[in-house]
This record gives structure tokens, C-alpha cells and sequence, in this order.
């Protein structure tokens, strides 16, 4: 049927488009325009992860797109401090981040986090300082 050709169609271009998102040189040669449309895409997807946005409207992540600010981190650079004021949430597109977190009179890694995770959700409905530091193991993409 139509419909079953059309899902296999956009699960063929999506497998195409994260392997073009996964190589910068390929993404470097594609127009301004088509760029700007995948790092759209990217950023949606990365929206649509998170609990409180599942089910929105595509018009409100669309809307959500302009607030998200993109970080490139080197392995052993911190994301967050404890006790850093959180200005909002963050999506990590890519890399791994350790939470660290005091335990016992002790930090301790508490959480990694990979591809698709997020945190710091807590600031999206109130001010709020960071009870954790965290650091990224690898070099890492976040928003």
C-alpha cells in the first residue's frame, strides 16, 4: 500500500540523513539552506526525547528551535558546575557526560548520560541552581 511505502521511504532518508549529521564534511557541502533544515530536524528530534514535550505540537518545538543555543565541548570540559545558576534545560546531541553528585561527604559519578539524554529539566519551571556538576567525557554537542 501507499502508506507502507511512504514509512519505508522516510526511514530510508532518515538512516541517509543521521549518516550525513554524523559526517561534518558531508553536511559542510550541502547548501546554507539544507543545513539550516537538518540542524532544524536535529534540534526537533532532540526536543521530542524529552517527557514534558512528548505529544506537542510540531509548531511549538518549531517554536522552541531559536532559544537552543549549540555548545561544543572538549572531553574534560564542565557543562555544569554545582551551584551554577541553570538558565534552562540541556539536550545533549552527542558526546557522554558524567553526573557528579556528593555522596557520603564524597563526589561520585551518579549518572552517565549519552546521545539523547537531557538534564537540568528542573530550571524549566523555576529558577534554579545546580545540585550536581557536569563534565564531559567525550567531546560533545550540547544545546
Amino acid at each position: 500500500t501507499w502508506g507502507a511505502v511512504q514509512k519505508d521511504m522516510f526511514r530510508i532518508y532518515q538512516t541517509v540523513l543521521e549518516s550525513t549529521l554524523s559526517d561534518s564534511s558531508n553536511l559542510r557541502s550541502l547548501p546554507p539552506f539544507m543545513q539550516e533544515q537538518l540542524q532544524q530536524f536535529v534540534k526537533i528530534k532532540l526536543i521530542r526525547h524529552v517527557p514534558a514535550f512528548e505529544g506537542a505540537p510540531v509548531q511549538f518545538l518549531h517554536a522552541l528551535v531559536p532559544f537552543l543555543r549549540q555548545q561544543v565541548l572538549e572531553a574534560g570540559s564542565p557543562v555544569v558546575r554545582k551551584g551554577q545558576l541553570l538558565h534552562g534545560l540541556h539536550l545533549l546531541a552527542q558526546g557522554i557526560v558524567e553526573v557528579r553528585q556528593e555522596v557520603g561527604g564524597a563526589e561520585a559519578v551518579v549518572q552517565t548520560l549519552r546521545d539523547g539524554s537531557w538534564f537540568s529539566e528542573a530550571s524549566l519551571a523555576a529558577e534554579a541552581t545546580s545540585q550536581v556538576s557536569v563534565t564531559a567525557i567525550t567531546a560533545c554537542t550540547v544545546y
